[in-house]
């Protein structure tokens, strides 16, 4: 996915991600959502980045980094959340039942739930060079 936009890169850890999410929301903001959207595209790009730091690094500081670049062209806002960690299988058709997971006290898997039903259009590619991405789209239009 190429876009153009803006882009902002610090050390994975769980301090930086409201800065992560500040740095989206401005953003958003200016492309047009209104509180609704905003605050799940909030929500989303926490979790994302929290699931980075957890999974992708296992918790460790050290030089890893998450990097987010957001674009806009009009029709559709992009974010790009990328880093250079353990990298994971991305079902896009996977559907997670709430309920079982609740009744069986899973609580893994439930993060993707959430950023699946936040965004319209949710892409994962793995890659050892260019890091691993998550790409999150979500059409200014609003009615996707």
């Amino acid at each position: 996915e190429k876009i153009d936009g803006e882009k902002y890169k610090t050390q994975s850890n769980v301090e930086n991600l409201y800065r992560i999410c500040d740095f989206v929301i401005k953003r958003a903001k200016k492309a047009g959502f209104n509180k609704k959207e905003l605050s799940k595209i909030k929500v989303t790009v926490y979790e994302a980045c929290l699931n980075v730091v957890e999974h992708a690094y296992y918790s460790s500081i050290d030089d890893n980094m998450i990097e987010v670049k957001v674009g806009n062209d009009g029709e559709k806002f992009v974010i790009i959340i990328s880093d250079w960690g353990k990298g994971f299988k991305f079902d896009p058709n996977k559907k997670y039942d709430v309920r079982q997971a609740v009744m069986d006290r899973k609580t893994g898997g439930f993060g993707l739930h959430i950023i699946k039903r936040s965004v319209d259009d949710v892409f994962y590619k793995t890659d050892t060079e260019k890091g691993n991405r998550l790409i999150l789209v979500k059409y200014l239009n609003h009615k996707k």
